[in-house]
């Protein structure tokens, strides 16, 4: 009986052994089997690691395309607005410069019928010093008994040249304002940003021109008034 209850217990050990023989074959096959997915798994962590570090440099590269756009676009505004500034700046400078060419082109008609008049008033006071002196002469020859008539008549023409050397001077003096009325014209035409600045220093130098211009103008006529005649 011992015997066969040993050999029953042999038997199934022999069993139990097989049977945990057979187990721990399938759990080594699994457990392969695990750690060949444990590695499948690896690689692909390893491929989305490598394809993550890859999307964060290229999202660094867009980002750093992205601020460079943005400076870009930045400048561009800057530059715009600048423009629009000089655009607004110089369309007011043109505007005063139409503005001062008009004025100019004004006081240029205005100068030159002021020399018309002037060589009219010339041509006419001519024309009566040439009446005067015939008359003068005619007086001398036909009455010497008429000296003080004479003298009026001397008086007269003196007056006469002194008027002549008025206008003379007056049409020097509008000689000189119609240069620099074109001067003024020819520089604003070619130089549309020169400041206001500069047109008043020439109507200032204009201005002092014309005043020297009258100061000068008796002592022109004192030399050219005419000699007394003797009696």
């Amino acid at each position: 009986m011992q015997h066969l209850l040993w050999f029953s217990k042999q038997q199934d050990a022999a069993n139990a052994r097989e049977r945990h023989s057979a187990a721990v074959g399938d759990l080594t096959v699994a457990f392969e089997s695990v750690q060949a997915d444990v590695r499948a798994a690896e690689a692909k962590l390893e491929a989305l690691r490598a394809d993550h570090y890859a999307a964060g440099d290229a999202l660094h590269e867009r980002q750093g395309a992205f601020y460079e756009a943005n400076a870009e676009v930045t400048r561009l505004e800057q530059q715009l607005a600048f423009a629009r500034e000089s655009e607004t700046r110089i369309t007011q400078q043109v505007a005063q410069l139409t503005e001062q060419i008009g004025a100019l082109a004004g006081q240029e008609s205005a100068l030159l019928g002021d020399r018309e008049a002037i060589e009219q008033a010339i041509e006419d006071a001519l024309v009566a010093r040439e009446k005067t002196g015939d008359e003068e002469r005619a007086a001398v020859a036909a009455l010497p008994e008429r000296e003080q008539a004479v003298a009026a008549a001397a008086a007269v023409s003196a007056d006469l040249q002194q008027r002549i050397g008025l206008a003379e001077q007056a049409i020097r003096v509008i000689e000189t304002k119609r240069e620099n009325v074109a001067r003024r014209r020819a520089t604003a035409r070619t130089a549309p940003r020169a400041p206001a600045g500069r047109a008043r220093c020439a109507r200032r130098a204009d201005d002092r021109a014309d005043r020297g211009g009258r100061r000068s103008a008796p002592a022109g006529n004192s030399r050219s008034s005419p000699r007394k005649r003797p009696d």
